[in-house]
């Protein structure tokens, strides 16, 4: 028999401002803006059912509700001169009933999509000459779900610096750095499907992990005529991930995992390419 394909209907509605209270003063002020942004999400989900076991030879249709998700956006910036500003900013997303994983074979549930998500950054871009940029953001990040199907909480710290220079109007070189390190506490159940006496009974436990990342990247473009720009780009990631302790009472869970579950990833990205524009009233996608 055919299965019917999941489908996702996505609706988006939303305002946005901007005010600089002092734009004809003669001070630094007329500098400063603020600025702020609120979206309305409607994901909606069709055939998102599956049967699931709740006990033995009991197996009931488990269909996923739609998501609705509420994005609050506010932030203040400061131009100091042409050459410098900085920028310090909020945002919050609040979804109601996210997606979420079931063990078909005893109904257990988990994700890793928060119901909150709370987000600070701060930074500023600097630009002394047509042909100089340089830029930098850090930021601190709390996500979390505390419900009946999944309760975890995260805290990352996202890090980015770029910088970009053209020596001459045909070639240009940029750079950038990004880091992000995260730490994780999250409910997680394993063992067998129910507690039948077996050595092995569903046990729940909070596991902490966390993880690494960093990206470093080089590249640059060339102006070869009025129409064709080469450009290059080399990129070097680094990741790792890992379980902080498998220590817990009674019942013992496998003292093995944290080795298992220790991940690390190195990988080396090179890329090259072109840009040719077309004629006048002309485009083209490759």
């Amino acid at each position: 028999a055919l299965v019917p394909l999941i489908d996702y209907i996505r609706t988006t509605a939303g305002v946005n401002g901007r005010w600089t209270p002092f734009r004809g003063e003669p001070t630094w002020r007329r500098g400063l803006s603020f600025y702020g942004r609120y979206e309305y999400r409607v994901l909606h989900r069709e055939n998102a059912a599956s049967d699931v076991t709740l006990e033995p030879a009991v197996v009931v249709n488990v269909d996923q509700p739609c998501t609705d998700s509420h994005l609050v956006h506010v932030g203040a910036s400061q131009r100091w001169s042409r050459a410098y500003d900085t920028f310090v900013r909020y945002t919050g997303r609040y979804d109601d009933r996210p997606l979420y994983s079931i063990r078909s074979s005893n109904g257990t549930t988990n994700s890793n999509l928060p119901m909150r998500t709370d987000l600070v950054e701060m930074g500023g871009t600097w630009a002394p000459a047509a042909y100089v940029l340089a830029n930098v953001t850090f930021g601190i990040q709390n996500r979390f779900q505390d419900s009946a199907v999944a309760d975890f909480d995260e805290d990352s710290y996202p890090l980015t610096v770029s910088f970009w220079y053209a020596p001459t109007p045909a070639l240009s070189f940029s750079a950038g750095y990004a880091y992000l390190t995260n730490w994780v506490r999250q409910a997680v159940t394993l063992g067998d499907d129910f507690d039948n006496g077996e050595p092995y009974s569903p046990v729940t436990r909070n596991w902490d992990y966390g993880g690494r990342s960093e990206v470093w990247s080089l590249g640059g473009s060339y102006a070869w005529t009025r129409r064709l720009l080469l450009r290059g780009n080399l990129q070097y990631v680094q990741g790792r991930n890992e379980i902080a302790s498998t220590v817990f009472d009674e019942p013992y869970v496998w003292p093995e995992i944290a080795e298992q579950a220790r991940d690390g990833m190195d990988s080396l990205r090179l890329s090259a390419g072109f840009d040719y524009r077309l004629p006048p009233g002309a485009t083209g996608y490759f």
